[in-house]
């Protein structure tokens, strides 16, 4: 990001964009191309807004190929890789259609005017659920069966919390003394409250 000039000092990586690089077969792309325009996704996916208007959103439900490749920790250990910090996904239903908040961008027309240019985007966070996940929901959420978006979005943030707090708790097992000092206290006292700010954070996002 530095390289684009942008300063966002809330940033985990200062990645942004990479080179061009070919992460699928031809042969995976046109399996995905199939799976994308069957009749049950077209039905049950297809969103649009001003901002967006045409976007297939919760397909991997329908698409094993999608589905299994953007779920593959081959796929995940690239991308991070790239990123520069371990990456995941986390929802099913962000799986191949997401994105960052750092930098500002936008789907371009393809080069050739009759060509149709198709972009899919996999939402993916920090492997170390003790990083900051400033994860919102405002720009899945229109373009969304929020039934389901919220569903998946609780179940990822309660188990987040859990994960948390369960390295919260094997530290202070693994502690021999069996007790507190005061900038122990201090430390504690402030990873509940990261806690706390992130399980309140996530309720605001069911609206």
């Amino acid at each position: 990001m530095s390289d684009l000039g942008v300063d966002s000092p809330d940033a985990l990586s200062d990645f942004a964009v990479s080179t061009p690089f070919q992460l699928l077969s031809e042969s995976c792309v046109d399996g995905m191309m199939e799976e994308l325009s069957s009749e049950v996704v077209q039905k049950n996916c297809k969103f649009s807004n001003a901002r967006t208007p045409c976007t297939l959103r919760g397909v991997s439900q329908y698409c094993p190929l999608i589905k299994a490749v953007w779920s593959s920790q081959r796929v995940t250990d690239i991308v991070s890789s790239i990123a520069g910090l371990r990456l995941k996904p986390v929802m099913d239903y962000e799986l191949g259609v997401c994105n960052g908040q750092q930098v500002s961008h936008c789907g371009r027309r393809s080069v050739s005017a009759s060509a149709e240019r198709i972009t899919m985007v996999t939402s993916y966070v920090p492997a170390d659920t003790l990083m900051p996940d400033r994860s919102v929901l405002r720009g899945p959420r229109p373009v969304s069966n929020c039934s389901l978006l919220y569903y998946q979005w609780a179940r990822y943030r309660l188990a987040s919390t859990q994960a948390q707090a369960q390295a919260h708790l094997a530290a202070l097992d693994a502690r021999t003394d069996g007790a507190l000092g005061p900038e122990d206290i201090q430390e504690l006292k402030q990873q509940m409250m990261d806690m706390a700010l992130f399980l309140i954070a996530s309720a605001e996002e069911l609206q």
